[in-house]
């Protein structure tokens, strides 16, 4: 890996890390003030499979950029296939281990899933315009 790439895979995972802060935050303020919305018990995995996941991704989608590009597009859309099928295998683990959170577990799950989603293609993209054309 070269330093600019070191650099970028730094400074993104220190948001990521200040993201996943201001979710646990966000979520605890949440719980704090309407009583009635109770985090499942198994918010704490959830965060810890996002992050990773998130981070591990991003790597991938920095690996994938030094390809050409057929076979960089390739292997981005083979990450977000892999990502999509690991996220469902997560997600049904979780409803299969806590059933009677099913539902609790599934929609905190969709929301992380956006939110952290959309912080990653927010990445990709800046990286994406801040490379010189070849």
């Amino acid at each position: 890996m070269n330093s600019l790439t070191l650099s970028t895979l730094k400074s993104f995972a220190l948001n990521l890390l200040l993201l996943t802060f201001c979710i646990v935050i966000v979520a605890m303020a949440l719980q704090f003030f309407i009583p009635e919305m109770t985090l499942p018990d198994n918010y704490w995995g959830m965060i810890i499979y996002f992050f990773l996941m998130t981070l591990i991704v991003h790597l991938l989608f920095i690996s994938a950029s030094h390809y050409k590009t057929q076979m960089s597009i390739s292997y981005t859309w083979a990450t977000i296939i892999l990502k999509l099928l690991i996220s469902i295998l997560f997600i049904a683990l979780l409803v299969y281990i806590n059933p009677h959170q099913a539902m609790k577990t599934v929609v905190w799950f969709f929301i992380m899933y956006l939110i952290y989603t959309g912080f990653e293609l927010f990445w990709v993209i800046k990286q994406i315009q801040g490379r010189p054309a070849r």
